[in-house]
């Protein structure tokens, strides 16, 4: 007579692993019983007791957490978070409320765990990081938007302004130097060719045009300041 080939999978290890002639479970829908030559399906575990049995042996218990059972061929195979085996209901009742309360105590110590680490993180990222306020709203951002053009456009004429000031600053002070000089050469050589003498008005004018040309210029340039 053909058997099952009954697996009970759990995250770290194999919990069960028998060849059965018989297996009886609840799922979403209610309970089912399997033989050997059931239908292959998949169906839904819930939390209870799922029963089973071999031909001479005693019928043996396993109570099993939310999972998936797969039943391809002979093969069935049971793939659930906690289980626990046992032959006797009341011993086996006594086993599931000690895993499940060593179990609670293992999520309340990782709740525990996480809890500090996620202080940890705050309180470093506080002293990693300048303090800042709430986000700006939709209309503050705009706000900053305009402000901030605003800001550049004044900057620009500002910067504008200056450039041309400095152009129209040198352009005062070269014709303040080069008129007077220009001016004293003329007549330095205007002299010259009408008195000549042993003084040299072209050379004496050019520096005094300079000169006064100089003075002119120092003038403008305190005048601006």
């Amino acid at each position: 007579m053909k058997r099952m080939k009954l697996t009970v999978w759990l995250p770290h290890e194999m919990l069960l692993d028998e060849e059965v002639d018989r297996i009886k479970a609840e799922a979403v829908d209610g309970w089912f019983g399997m033989l050997p030559k059931h239908v292959d399906f998949v169906t839904a575990l819930v939390p209870g007791v799922m029963t089973f049995q071999a031909t001479g042996k005693p019928e043996e218990f396993v109570a099993v957490d939310h999972g998936i059972l797969i039943k391809c061929g002979p093969r069935v195979s049971i793939s659930t978070r906690n289980a626990v085996r046992g032959t006797n209901l009341e011993q086996m009742r006594h086993d599931v409320e000690q895993q499940f309360r060593a179990r609670e105590e293992r999520d309340r110590a990782m709740n525990a765990y996480q809890a500090k680490l996620e202080a940890d993180l705050v309180r470093w990222r506080r002293k990693r990081m300048p303090e800042q306020g709430p986000p700006p709203t939709p209309e503050q951002r705009m706000l900053n938007r305009v402000a901030a053009r605003q800001k550049n456009m004044l900057r620009g004429r500002t910067e504008s302004k200056g450039d041309w000031s400095a152009i129209r600053l040198l352009g005062v002070v070269g014709w303040s130097v080069a008129v007077p000089t220009l001016l004293g050469i003329a007549a330095g050589i205007w002299i010259d060719r009408r008195w000549p003498g042993r003084i040299p008005w072209t050379i004496t004018l050019l520096f005094a045009g300079l000169i006064l040309g100089c003075a002119s210029a120092w003038q403008h340039l305190r005048g601006d300041r």
